[in-house]
């Protein structure tokens, strides 16, 4: 862990979840504690309605018909094009700083 003898982290982290139950009580504890010990600038963002596909294009790419059939079975309403933007809305909050020396 870190701060605990583990790693030290050197840059800021960022960690894009969905807002339901994708990871294990243990992986979200070393994910928290990764971020309170890691530089200015780190945080965890949950994106709404998201799921394991939602952080790729794949859902962009397929047809509507088995879009929505994927949707329905992953417990979502949200439109995928929602999601990828919230997704893009947090990776430019976390990385602007950055590439501005702040």
């Amino acid at each position: 862990e870190v701060g605990a003898g583990g790693p030290e982290l050197k840059v800021p982290v960022m960690f894009l979840n969905s807002d339901g139950e994708f990871q294990s009580a243990e992986g979200r504890k070393r994910q928290d504690n990764l971020v309170a010990g890691a530089p200015e600038g780190s945080f965890v963002a949950a994106i709404k309605g998201a799921n394991h596909h939602a952080f790729s294009d794949a859902l962009l790419l397929v047809p509507k018909m088995l879009m929505r059939a994927i949707k329905r079975g992953a417990g979502t309403s949200r439109d995928p094009q929602e999601i990828i933007a919230d997704v893009v809305e947090q990776s430019v909050k976390f990385l602007e700083p950055i590439f501005r020396g702040k």
